[in-house]
């Protein structure tokens, strides 16, 4: 049942029936006990009869076996047994007759200790005490009232012997904590509210398995091993542990290799956070504040240090995407491609697209970079360059498009291309980006614009993005 959804109205449903399934025990047990105290005065009887004696009540016991069984076995047995024994007293053997009637006791005393230990289970499952906590968490969790310590442990036990995941237990838990009318209330403005929330919801990434030389394998194991351990003793001062950190250098480590260890360095931090995390679910934990608020810490450190790695190995790895990329480009000017020119359209000293920039969310800037140089070197596909033929104030331009990001330039001479801007398009309809754009248009002439390549503006254009995109996330 790991991966059910447990919400509240799940929890409530189950508590019902748990309740409705105690009560029903209630009732079966009592009948039970009924038919038991018929049986055991039934099985005492036989137990000191004759045969005359038996068949003198013969009435009586089939009628007192009828109560207890739901089924005519027992009476259809006491009857072929009566049979039995009639037949062996009438040639006088009276050691069959004993036998007969002890073998009807024996199998009736046995049914006897069956339903003893049915009545047994159904003790075990009746139980008031529960019964009555399960009501109360019902009640209060249909009226949003806050739980007593008692009740939480309550309902962890009882979700825990229903095979869900502890994890799962401990969500609802602080969701219900956090859901009650008073508790809301007082902690309606508390980000702290959250914090197990954070930590058991958070997902983890999942890094590809590269496989090398085994010996360089069993090093770059024991290496990162270590790095992993000496983390402790800095995980309050990162700038210090990033010295200890591997940069990427072709003279030390290939590419592949050098992926293998930010790849399976990030994956041991993060186990290093799941065993913390683990640690929250166990009941003796979540329920020691001073010891939650222990685990709480450590994992807010462990984590921090992680995006803090996670950063310096993305800008490590990206750092060699661009190399890789830079080269092949240069191969390809060298044989076949003629570079581009890029003209900026200006406002006073700066371009507009540098001012764009200002206002476009740091997560697109990779793709303006990569639009940019797929352009500049002649990589871009038809699918990312297209024309604005639906823009009336606009159809002499053309958009260099991925996702939502948009640059808009139009051709100009000798091949060259003047850059008016770069927007985020929010959606299908937007218009907005596109009347923007339009009105500097009428400001932009050929011939205010340098002949030449500006160079100078791309290179700033590109560390713009190189300085300020956003990470990496986890």
């Amino acid at each position: 049942m790991e991966d059910e959804k447990l919400t509240i109205e799940k929890l409530k449903r189950l508590l019902y029936a748990e309740v409705h399934s105690m009560l029903e025990a209630k009732e079966n047990l009592n009948y039970l006990n009924l038919k038991l105290e018929i049986l055991d005065g039934l099985i005492k009887m036989i137990k000191n009869s004759n045969f005359d004696y038996l068949s003198n009540n013969k009435l009586m016991i089939c009628m007192q076996l009828d109560s207890i069984f739901e089924n005519s076995i027992y009476i259809d047995d006491f009857l072929n047994t009566m049979a039995r024994i009639e037949n062996s007293k009438k040639i006088n053997d009276i050691n069959s007759v004993n036998k007969e009637i002890h073998k009807f006791y024996n199998r009736l005393f046995n049914k006897y200790e069956e339903m003893l230990a049915e009545a047994e289970l159904l003790k075990q499952t009746y139980n008031l005490g529960k019964i009555k906590e399960y009501r109360t968490v019902i009640s209060r969790l249909k009226f949003r009232q806050p739980l007593a310590k008692k009740f939480y442990h309550s309902v962890y036990k009882f979700l825990e012997e229903k095979n869900y995941d502890k994890l799962l237990i401990v969500r609802l838990c602080e969701y219900i904590r956090v859901y009650n009318k008073s508790s809301y209330s007082k902690y309606r403005n508390d980000s702290n509210k959250y914090e197990i929330f954070n930590m058991i919801n958070d997902g983890y990434e999942m890094f590809p398995k590269i496989s090398i030389n085994p010996k360089k394998d069993m090093e770059i194991d024991k290496f990162i091993s270590n790095l992993v351990e000496s983390s402790k003793d800095y995980i309050d001062d990162f700038e210090t542990y990033k010295l200890s950190l591997p940069v990427y250098d072709q003279n030390i480590y290939d590419e592949t290799e050098y992926k293998k260890i930010c790849y399976d360095f990030l994956s041991k931090i993060q186990q290093e956070i799941y065993d913390t995390v683990a640690l929250i679910k166990e009941e003796d934990f979540y329920f020691d504040n001073d010891v939650k608020i222990d685990v709480l810490k450590e994992y807010k450190e462990k984590f921090k240090l992680y995006k803090k790695c996670r950063d310096f190995f993305d800008d490590q790895i990206k750092n060699i995407k661009e190399e890789n990329y830079l080269e092949e480009k240069e191969e390809i000017i060298d044989e076949t491609v003629v570079k581009t020119n890029f003209l900026f359209a200006m406002s006073n000293d700066m371009s507009y697209i540098e001012r764009d920039l200002k206002t476009v969310p740091e997560e697109y800037y990779d793709k303006i970079k990569e639009l940019l140089l797929q352009k500049r070197y002649g990589l871009t596909k038809k699918t990312n360059d297209k024309q604005l033929i639906n823009n009336e104030k606009l159809k002499q331009f053309r958009e260099l498009k991925e996702d939502q990001i948009r640059i808009i330039y139009r051709n100009s001479y000798n091949n060259s291309i003047i850059i008016l801007g770069v927007g985020v398009k929010k959606s299908d309809v937007d218009r907005n980006l596109y009347d923007r754009l339009a009105k500097r248009n009428n400001f932009v002439n050929d011939n205010t614009l340098k002949l030449n390549d500006d160079s100078k503006t791309l290179e700033k254009v590109l560390e713009i993005c190189n300085q300020n995109k956003r990470k990496g996330n986890r």
